[in-house]
């Protein structure tokens, strides 16, 4: 019968792509376990089989779609991940001079990204994962439950309002943070009310208004609330372990610094995640049938742009892969960005006593960055 055989004709593709994935899974692990962290040859080693790895994914796999659009997808993300990579470790660490240039690389860089290749590509909203301003100030005007939302808009203003002026200094420090982790800029010095208001005003109806997917919101939630619950599980129990019965330690919560934050790191990893998700898994997925190995590949190159924190890496290839399998069932860029913004800064709300606890570096680049 027809049907019998292309449904055994569709298991048999859905079992090759999920043994291809896993046997690529195995094969990344001795590079972030055994090769990243060594020293001398076995790590220069080490890039050149995380290369080779990268290049089959890109252009060898029997899941790369063989049409102009994908192929042409493909190469923008070799070329996009190269280029970048070499201005950031090639060109910024070689002098004041080289510096500028690879400061306007980088911008050219980032420009291409937000602004020419979605247009380029024919991307969507809904490819990219963000919302519409058009169809969100169209719902205000006719939508079924338009006076819901215009009071839900409301009320999210009031409240920003409201915590700027209750909590200047929790804000300040948000504000800070923010702008040390995406631009560089640090400020010493508290910021004047009226322009934390401002800018927390700003950015959160540029969420509301641009950046929020609201048809697949309750969808996304159900897989994100699914991915809090088993980790904080394993962290609630892995912490237990190691923490009070191994070494007799105990816990303080912080809750004023686990907000604060998280607050940065909701903007930051959204921004991250504009990148990794919205640009870098989009162009993937365009170019690549199967979703394992799309999410493979863009954990891969999440991790990468971690460099030299190796532990670090470790951990943004493995939620990584979580985080683009997520979108890429329901892609929704604000969704993730919280869900990195809660998972990069949850343990700033625990401060551990009694022990010495093992820190992971935090900080990336050839500066730092």
């Amino acid at each position: 019968m027809p049907e019998e055989e292309d449904t055994k004709a569709v298991i048999k593709s859905s079992r090759e792509e999920t043994i291809e994935a896993c046997v690529i899974f195995l094969m990344l692990l001795p590079f972030y376990l055994l090769m990243l962290p060594a020293p001398g040859s076995l790590k220069i080693f080490g890039f050149f089989y995380l290369a080779g790895i990268v290049g089959y994914m890109l252009f060898l796999t029997p899941h790369r779609l063989n049409t102009k659009v994908a192929r042409k997808s493909l190469l923008e993300v070799f070329i996009v991940l190269i280029w970048t990579l070499v201005t950031i470790w090639g060109i910024l660490p070689t002098g004041k001079t080289a510096g500028v240039l690879g400061d306007v690389l980088l911008g050219f860089s980032i420009f291409y990204i937000l602004f020419l290749s979605g247009p380029l590509n024919k991307d969507t909203h809904q490819d990219w994962g963000i919302g519409s301003p058009s169809a969100f100030l169209e719902y205000l005007k006719k939508g079924e439950h338009r006076n819901l939302a215009r009071m839900g808009f409301l009320l999210v203003n009031l409240f920003v309002i409201a915590g700027c002026f209750f909590f200047p200094e929790g804000c300040n420090e948000i504000l800070t943070g923010l702008l040390r982790r995406s631009i560089g800029i640090k400020l010493q010095t508290m910021i004047p009310q009226y322009l934390i208001i401002l800018g927390f005003l700003t950015m959160a109806n540029l969420f509301l208004i641009c950046v929020v997917r609201y048809d697949n919101l309750v969808q996304v939630a159900k897989f994100i609330a699914i991915y809090f619950l088993v980790g904080s599980f394993l962290v609630f129990i892995t912490g237990y372990v190691y923490i009070y019965l191994l070494n007799n330690g105990y816990v303080e919560l912080i809750p004023q610094r686990g907000i604060i934050r998280i607050g940065t790191y909701i903007f930051w990893g959204t921004l991250q995640e504009l990148l990794f998700l919205s640009y870098f898994n989009t162009r993937i997925r365009k170019g690549i049938s199967s979703p394992l190995l799309s999410s493979l590949l863009t954990a891969v190159i999440f991790s990468i742009y971690h460099l030299t924190a190796y532990t670090l890496m470790f951990i943004c290839f493995l939620v990584g892969i979580l985080w683009a399998l997520i979108f890429q069932t329901a892609p929704n860029l604000f969704a993730l960005g919280v869900c990195h913004g809660i998972s990069g800064g949850f343990g700033s709300f625990f401060q551990v006593h009694g022990m010495t606890i093992f820190k992971i570096k935090g900080s990336v680049g050839p500066f730092n960055m």
